[in-house]
């Protein structure tokens, strides 16, 4: 179902309700624990000014814009997503970035040349992909020799919850399985690159108890989406 939000974000443009997805990541992006790992993301990459990076699946464009600051001067940020509606406000948001584009692109099938970029970032985007392996292949074929990619992802399979309310812990876990590949966040390293040289860092969070309430503003949308309300 496109309006429902967990698996929704596969097909956005289908939803009769975009704000929904837009409120969504904006909620989400607010979480002092979400924040962290971003900021950690870019570090990783290693950009500075004039490196030329992708975003793949870059939503409503705010982590792109950051991104496009740590470039400049002379450096560039392409970010694309699957939604044309996600890439209108992207652009919407921040058109007005030099050195930033915003493209409407699948994944697992980027329109670029080999070798193109120096870095490449997606940030809880596989776990929408039905095959998260054609979309880290792509990326480090659009990534030049040396290139760094950063993907950061959730394993649902693993989400633990200790509540005494067993029917909306169930709803929660649920909720997380709806994705197209809940377990993205274990599978990364099993993407189908096993390249001489590759280094592989594998980064793991906890969720902070700082968190939880907004977290649980999340799952209470979620659950009245499941819910029908």
């Amino acid at each position: 179902m496109a309006d429902d939000l967990a698996s929704g974000f596969q097909s956005v443009d289908a939803a009769s309700d975009f704000e929904m997805f837009a409120n969504c990541l904006t909620l989400i992006d607010s979480l002092p624990f979400f924040a962290e790992c971003k900021r950690e993301s870019y570090d990783l990459l290693a950009a500075g000014p004039g490196s030329r990076l992708l975003e793949v699946g870059c939503g409503l464009g705010d982590d792109a814009a950051t991104l496009a600051k740590r470039v400049a001067p002379g450096g560039s940020v392409v970010a694309v997503d699957g939604s044309q509606a996600m890439v209108d406000a992207a652009r919407q948001r921040h058109g007005d970035i030099a050195g930033l584009s915003f493209e409407n692109a699948d994944a697992t099938q980027l329109p670029y040349q080999d070798a193109t970029f120096d870095g490449c970032r997606i940030d809880r985007v596989l776990q929408h992909i039905a095959d998260p392996a054609a979309a880290i292949r792509e990326m480090v074929r659009v990534l030049r020799p040396g290139g760094v990619l950063v993907a950061f992802d959730n394993d649902w399979e693993t989400l633990t919850i200790d509540s005494a309310d067993r029917a909306l812990t169930r709803v929660l876990v649920d909720v997380g399985l709806a994705v197209s590949t809940s377990e993205a966040g274990r599978k990364i390293q099993q993407g189908g690159v096993r390249l001489s040289g590759t280094k592989v860092s594998d980064i793991k969070h906890r969720l902070l108890p700082d968190d939880l309430p907004v977290l649980l503003q999340v799952s209470r949308h979620a659950v009245q989406l499941v819910a029908g309300g």
